[in-house]
């Protein structure tokens, strides 16, 4: 194994070890946006990997060259929103305004999804030691998740630093029961295709405890969800049934000391939600409407940053009606293609796609590199 594997390797372990330590690796300096330990580590990742001759290898060598008007006929769709995203930006930056800090969002998820396409295209890594490392943070996090609930099942002191205050859910190092659920639905996933043998069983029965921990009905849904396609892509195989039996199980068993937050029919963060949209949606102009208010321009509402919960008006917030419309049809495009070619991968997107409907986790960082990871 030469030099530069071993250097990828140990950059590929880092980033997953910190990705395991969630929000406790989240550095907030003065007025600065929030950034991780692991945007720093993976900036020097994407730096060791782009000297000239490299990038030159990549994108000239002859057998790979393709000529502009076969890339333009082909990502023809991928041009026309990156074009409509640009001019939402100017036209916002003319004649509404733009809050500074998309510039750090844009950089961050322009940065993540560059990383992997250095990755998948140099073949840095094979995409098994890269589905193996993201399998084992998720699992990491679901053992740390565990150790929370256990010994730590109050974490309602987080409210003191600004987090929402939770009594008997696992919240891992998220902190957050909605983005920890649909990570260990994702992980769930990735063990579907791992090379686990004698563990696997063991690790899914804790992976559905640890969901069922969570109190997250959004993740409930979505695991229902993909265990459904599952029972269904595999001939009405009933280990798939069982899996959402066993999550109906420890819901039930679980104990309910009483909160809001263990209460499955709860309506006060529903309402809370409902309230959150129409105010969003009430602050766009109707210009503002079509074009959206500009990528990542985070709007401010009663003096704080409001953001939407449902993937499809956060999309209208930022790229307008023209950027749903032209995302949804890159949604047609590509989602048979990763349907018959990457099963896993098709899985993994539709599992967030759907909890993105509920919360925003499309973009959340953890949930984004965890998407890239399962290409």
């Amino acid at each position: 194994m030469s030099w530069s594997k071993k250097i990828n390797l140990f950059f590929l372990f880092l980033l997953t070890g910190l990705f395991s330590l969630g929000q406790l690796q989240r550095v907030e300096l003065f007025t600065w946006p929030a950034f991780y330990v692991h945007d720093v580590i993976i900036f020097i990742w994407i730096t060791f990997n782009l000297p000239i001759k490299k990038i030159k290898k990549c994108y000239f060598d002859n057998e790979e060259r393709e000529s502009v008007f076969k890339f333009f006929r082909n990502y023809k769709l991928e041009i026309i929103l990156f074009a409509w995203i640009i001019l939402g930006l100017i036209v916002n930056l003319l004649f509404a305004s733009l809050n500074w800090q998309l510039i750090f969002y844009v950089f961050r998820f322009s940065a993540y999804s560059l990383l992997f396409f250095l990755i998948y295209r140099q073949k840095l890594i094979s995409k098994k030691i890269i589905k193996f490392a993201f399998l084992y943070a998720g699992l990491m996090i679901l053992f740390l998740g565990l150790l929370q609930y256990i010994f730590l099942p109050d974490m309602r002191f987080l409210k003191i630093l600004s987090w929402d205050d939770h009594y008997y859910r696992l919240i891992s190092t998220q902190f957050d029961p909605n983005y920890a659920g649909l990570i260990l639905v994702i992980t769930y996933v990735n063990l579907l295709n791992s090379q686990f043998k004698k563990l696997k069983l063991t690790l899914f029965f804790f992976l559905i405890l640890g969901l069922a921990l969570t109190f997250s009905r959004a993740s409930y849904l979505v695991f229902v969800i993909i265990n459904l396609i599952l029972f269904f892509k595999h001939k009405f195989n009933y280990k798939f049934m069982l899996a959402v039996l066993l999550l109906i199980f420890f819901i039930w068993l679980i104990p309910k000391p009483g909160g809001e937050g263990v209460n499955l029919s709860r309506i006060s963060s529903l309402n809370a939600r409902v309230l959150n949209e129409r105010a969003v949606a009430a602050d766009l102009d109707s210009w503002q409407l079509i074009l959206g208010k500009g990528l990542f321009n985070i709007p401010q509402l009663k003096s704080h940053a409001v953001l939407p919960n449902n993937i499809l008006l956060l999309i209208v917030n930022y790229l307008g009606l023209g950027g749903l419309v032209l995302s949804s049809l890159l949604l047609f495009k590509h989602l048979p293609f990763c349907y018959r070619k990457n099963f896993i991968f098709f899985l993994i997107f539709l599992a967030v796609l759907i909890h993105s409907q509920f919360n925003n986790s499309f973009f959340q960082p953890f949930v984004f590199l965890l998407m890239l990871g399962g290409i």
